[in-house]
């Protein structure tokens, strides 16, 4: 990879990208576990994960949604952190997943859409309980962690990202089957092959004397076995989930959501 210090000089918000050179299943799995995989258990069985969380809570879960990348296909995903997985969740076609892509469209070159999406959604129940009074404030802090280290892995990577403002909580909530007092939309990030990605490369390259796009060796293999997940065990998994996030207290949730949902 190339240093954090130039992947931070480097960042940049990208808005057009090539068609012809879709991101791959494996660049999408290396991106995926880079920054929002579990590690491990820490203290009192709480999760750790490459990017910091308060409490260790980690609320955050990334749903991508693929239009075009070359070895997957379109739809709508939910990426299971701990297995290092994609479980398929709503066909691409679905008109809450097109009520999701649209508004992202607007922001990219040309309105083309874009190829994948990262939708990050919370499932509060995991802050009410310890962030009683400010969960909103917590979850917007650690989405925006979240996003800066897409943006930095991406980069670091030669992927191009772009993050997102806003987006459709309903339509996430009808594309997911999850209630949304439950589990609400709270950001999205734009990735994929940014046009002129070669001539981009090759002149990297040339003033650092290495590849940026080299896979660290450590992660390798669990990256290659990046999967899909059948429905049938991603609607089992799906059940097991709700049952765990069930904790939250539906005032407050209530209260909160109503909040996403009007953009205070």
């Amino acid at each position: 990879d190339m240093p954090l210090t130039v992947a931070v000089e480097d960042r940049r918000s990208v808005r057009e990208f090539d068609d012809d050179n879709p991101p791959t299943l494996v660049a999408l799995g290396e991106l995926l576990y880079r920054s929002a995989r579990t590690r491990a258990s820490v203290r009192e069985g709480l999760p750790s994960k490459p990017y910091p969380s308060g409490g260790s809570l980690y609320e955050l879960e990334v749903y991508p949604i693929v239009r075009v990348a070359d070895g997957l296909a379109p739809g709508m995903y939910h990426y299971d952190s701990v297995a290092n997985t994609l479980e398929p969740v709503a066909d691409i076609d679905d008109p809450a997943v097109q009520r999701l892509l649209e508004p992202a469209a607007l922001t990219l070159a040309d309105g083309k859409q874009p190829q994948v999406l990262f939708v990050l959604a919370a499932r509060v129940g995991r802050m009410m309980w310890t962030y009683e009074q400010m969960p909103y404030a917590v979850i917007l802090k650690h989405a925006g962690i979240l996003t800066q280290s897409l943006y930095l892995i991406a980069t670091a990577m030669g992927l191009g990202g772009v993050a997102q403002g806003y987006g459709d909580t309903a339509a996430f909530a009808a594309a997911t089957g999850r209630d949304e007092l439950d589990e609400c939309l709270v950001g999205s990030f734009v990735v994929g092959t940014k046009a002129g990605l070669r001539i981009a490369a090759i002149c990297w390259r040339s003033r650092n004397s290495r590849c940026v796009f080299s896979m660290p060796s450590d992660t390798s293999l669990r990256i290659r076995s990046f999967s899909v997940r059948s429905a049938s065990d991603s609607r089992a998994h799906a059940t097991t989930s709700s049952r765990r996030s069930s904790t939250s207290s539906a005032s407050r949730t209530s209260l909160f959501c109503s909040a996403v949902r009007s953009g205070e």
